[in-house]
């Protein structure tokens, strides 16, 4: 009885650790990969991660009126949309839908592990050209989204750049417009 017991307490350990998933992300540093850096900064002591591109311009920036160092900054009595999918929530929507398809489409290979965390992704967007140029994405380094490897999210920011927005005159007159897409499987 005592060697089944041990043989269930190692079988037991060993499908813990089995299950157990890599966190990546729990202190800020910069990972060097195929090609490509990433940065990891993390506030520490509530776990929220930002992680981009060393080389995105723009996660560092406030949004400016051109020619400005002053941040912008809109009240929301005095909402006025950046970019034409903002006039409503469903032109929104359909305009943030293709870029939502990119992000869930990669990470369903991950969904069980993911369900009920929450990934905001933030993509900067050229205001001359309308088109997607920079992507960061942030998440709490305990939730399912600190497992993944940052292959991953260069797989998202590839697939959203490039994408294409219409700028208003008020996101013409900014240094770059944000954009902010949540993603949580259910």
């Amino acid at each position: 009885m005592g060697k089944l017991s041990l043989l269930f307490v190692l079988l037991l350990g060993l499908s813990a650790s089995v299950a157990a998933q890599t966190r990546y992300y729990n202190e800020s540093k910069t990972f060097k990969e195929d090609g490509y850096t990433y940065q990891c900064d993390v506030m520490e002591k509530i776990g929220w991660v930002k992680l981009y591109n060393a080389e995105e311009k723009w996660v560092a920036a406030p949004v400016t009126k051109k020619g400005s160092s002053e941040p912008f900054v809109m009240l929301v009595e005095d909402y006025e949309p950046l970019t034409t999918a903002g006039k409503n929530a469903k032109a929104f929507s359909a305009a943030i839908a293709p870029c939502k398809k990119v992000a869930t489409d990669i990470l369903n290979a991950y969904k069980t592990r993911l369900e009920s965390d929450n990934l905001d992704i933030t993509m900067g967007i050229n205001p001359d050209t309308g088109k997607v140029e920079g992507v960061y994405f942030e998440f709490v380094n305990m939730s399912g989204y600190g497992t993944l490897p940052v292959s991953v999210y260069r797989q998202i920011e590839k697939g959203l750049i490039g994408k294409q927005f219409t700028p208003t005159a008020l996101g013409k007159t900014l240094s770059y417009i944000p954009c902010r897409i949540g993603i949580r499987f259910k």
